[in-house]
C-alpha cells in the first residue's frame, strides 16, 4: 500500500456488537434489557481554522475539520481546560454575531457612519438584555418547585435583573482592539462599524481601563489580559492616545499577518477620514445659546463616565459623505494631533478641563477663568461664566457653550502654530489647509 492509505475495514456498531467478534460484550449485551451508551473518542489534526458563529453548516456553533478525507465535526461542548482557553475567542465571535443581529433587526437601518460603540450598547440594552423567553423560564431549578414545571417553564413571571449599560461597554471594551482590527481587515462593503468612531473609542477604554484598575475594579480588559501593577499605574500618555497605530502588532487576525494588517487599519483610517474634519471646525459649528429649536443640553449632553451616549452635533465630527468633492493633503492629518480629531472630555468634578495635546499645559478652570480662556467669548457669556451664578454644567446652556468655544478656540490655536487654517471651499464648506502654502513649495 501506498504511504497514506490504508485498507477500508467495513466496520459498524451494529456488527460489533450482534457479530461473532464479541468486542463490545457479545451475548451479555444483547440479553441485556438495559440501554447500551457507546463513547467514540475521535482522534484527528485540525486543517482549517475553526468557526463559531461564522458557518452555514453550523450557523450556532462550533465547526472544526480534520485533514484526513477533509471531514467536519459540529462541536457541541469543550473540555472544561479547552474552554477556559478559548473564552477570548468565544466572545470575540459571539459579539460579532450579535452585532451583525443588531444591524439586521434595525427597523431605522442606521448608516453605517452611525454605527459607534454607543450605538451598538443601546440596541442591545433595548433587544437582547431581557429576552422575552428568559421571563418564563429556569435553567436551574429544583423538582419540588411549584413554580416550576419539569422544562424550566415558570407560571409565574420572573423579575430579571437589572443590566446596567457600564456592563455591556465592558464587553465590547474587552474586545475592542480586535473588533477594530476585525473590521479594517474586511473590505468596505462588508463592514459593520464606523470605523472612525471605533478608533477613538479604543484610547477612551484604555484610560477607563486603568482608572477603574486603580480603585480595585476590573473592567473592559479581555480575558487573560488583566493589567500589571506597572500599567496601572502608568498616567495616560500621548502613546496611548495614538495607541490603534500598533494594534496590528498586538491584536491577531486569522490569516492576516502583521504587515497585512498595519497597512488593512492604515487604509481603513484614511478612509474613515475622507470628508471629515478635525474637532476644531466641528465644534466651530455650534449653535449659539440664543437660538429658539436648540436641543436641551440636559438630556443632548448628559455625561457619565460610563460612557453616555453621544453628544449633539455640535460636540461630534462632522458626517459628512465618506466620498469627498476635495483633495485634502493627506500631510495635514498626519501633522495634527490626534486629540484635535476627538470630543473634547467634559471638565473633571473640579470644574477643570487640561489639553489633552502632549506637552501642552493649557488649563480652562471653569470656577477660575483668566482672560485668555475667555478672549474669544462674547461679552454677555463671559459676563455669565464669571458671575458665579450658575450651578449645572449641562443645564445651563450659556456654559455649555461657552465651555465648548473656548475649547475651539485653544485647538485653533494649535492649528496655527502648525501652519494650517480653514479656508470656504466652493459650496459654502471649509477645509483645512496650509496657512502659508508657498512657503511649503
Amino acid at each position: 500500500m501506498r504511504e497514506g492509505q490504508r485498507r477500508h475495514l467495513d466496520i459498524s456498531l451494529e456488527s460489533l456488537i450482534n457479530g461473532n467478534r464479541n468486542i463490545l460484550g457479545g451475548e451479555k449485551i444483547r440479553q441485556s434489557d438495559q440501554q447500551i451508551h457507546v463513547k467514540v473518542l475521535i482522534q484527528g489534526t485540525k486543517s482549517m481554522p475553526a468557526v463559531y458563529l461564522r458557518s452555514k453548516l453550523v450557523p450556532h456553533g462550533l465547526l472544526w475539520s480534520s485533514k484526513d478525507q477533509h471531514r467536519l465535526y459540529s462541536v457541541p461542548t469543550l473540555d472544561a481546560v479547552t474552554l477556559d482557553l478559548s473564552r477570548n475567542y468565544l466572545l470575540r465571535y459571539k459579539l460579532t454575531h450579535i452585532m451583525e443581529e443588531i444591524i439586521r433587526t434595525d427597523a431605522a437601518k442606521t448608516p453605517l457612519r452611525q454605527r459607534t460603540p454607543e450605538y451598538f450598547v443601546r440596541k442591545y440594552l433595548e433587544h437582547y438584555a431581557y429576552p422575552n423567553n428568559a421571563r418564563r423560564r429556569r435553567l436551574i431549578f429544583t423538582e419540588s418547585d411549584p413554580n416550576v414545571d419539569s422544562n424550566g417553564n415558570t407560571r409565574i413571571p420572573r423579575h430579571l435583573r437589572s443590566v446596567h449599560k457600564t456592563e455591556i461597554f465592558s464587553l465590547f471594551a474587552s474586545q475592542a482592539e480586535w473588533i477594530y482590527a476585525y473590521q479594517c481587515a474586511k473590505p468596505k462593503p462588508r463592514r459593520v462599524i464606523d470605523i472612525k468612531s471605533w478608533g477613538e473609542f479604543i484610547p477612551t477604554v484604555n484610560k477607563a481601563r486603568k482608572n477603574a484598575a486603580r480603585e480595585g475594579i476590573l473592567w473592559g480588559w479581555p480575558i487573560g489580559g488583566e493589567p500589571q501593577l506597572d500599567e496601572i499605574n502608568e498616567e495616560t500618555s500621548e502613546s496611548d492616545e495614538a495607541e490603534s497605530s500598533d494594534i496590528a502588532d498586538r491584536v491577531r487576525i486569522i490569516g492576516k499577518d502583521a504587515a497585512t494588517m498595519r497597512r488593512a487599519i492604515r487604509n481603513a483610517k484614511k478612509a474613515s477620514f475622507k470628508g471629515k474634519e478635525p474637532m476644531t471646525r466641528a465644534l466651530s459649528r455650534s449653535p449659539t445659546p440664543s437660538s429658539g429649536d436648540e436641543p436641551d443640553p440636559l438630556q443632548m449632553h448628559h455625561y457619565d463616565t460610563d460612557f453616555s451616549e453621544s453628544s449633539t452635533e455640535s460636540a461630534s465630527l462632522s458626517s459628512s459623505d465618506e466620498d469627498s468633492r476635495y483633495d485634502i493633503d493627506p500631510r495635514i492629518y498626519d501633522k495634527v494631533p490626534l486629540p484635535l480629531f476627538r470630543k473634547p472630555d467634559p471638565p473633571r468634578r473640579d470644574m477643570r478641563w487640561w489639553c489633552p495635546v502632549r506637552d501642552c499645559s493649557y488649563l480652562i478652570d471653569m470656577r477660575n477663568l483668566t482672560e485668555e480662556n475667555v478672549g474669544n467669548l462674547r461679552g454677555d457669556i463671559v459676563l455669565h461664566l464669571t458671575s458665579g451664578n450658575w450651578r449645572n454644567f449641562y443645564e445651563d446652556r450659556k456654559v455649555f457653550y461657552g465651555f465648548i468655544d473656548m475649547v475651539n478656540s485653544h485647538y485653533n490655536d494649535h492649528l496655527l502654530k502648525l501652519g494650517l487654517k480653514w479656508t470656504d471651499a466652493v459650496d459654502k464648506e471649509r477645509v483645512l489647509v496650509w496657512a502659508h502654502p508657498k512657503r511649503r513649495q
